[in-house]
């Protein structure tokens, strides 16, 4: 039983480990993609097929972020005129009650 609560426990650290390099790598490749982004790093022409991947994604991720933007808008609008309907009715119904 201790064996495998020492071979479980091995196995989370080796977890996590691998975790905080995959972090890593993730924080160095954008602190690089950044740079190259700036102007100021220029890669190797080995590593256009992984720009171009990285700017059609980076674009994909912009256009889907405006098309969330554009149906937050509309989700508004929706409301808002949903809200001045209320209202009116809420008026008119309290006018009628007057008569």
């Amino acid at each position: 039983v201790e064996h495998m609560a020492g071979l479980a426990q091995a196995k989370v650290a080796q977890n996590t480990l691998e975790r905080d390099l995959d972090r890593a790598f993730r924080d160095l490749g954008e602190a690089v993609w950044a740079q190259v982004s700036k102007g100021k790093l220029q890669l190797p022409g080995a590593f256009t097929v992984v720009m171009k991947s990285l700017e059609t994604v980076t674009r994909r991720i912009q256009e889907q972020n405006a098309s969330i933007n554009d149906l937050l808008a509309e989700g508004t609008e929706i409301a808002n005129r949903l809200k001045k309907t209320a209202a009116a009715k809420t008026a008119v119904a309290s006018i009628n009650k007057k008569r």
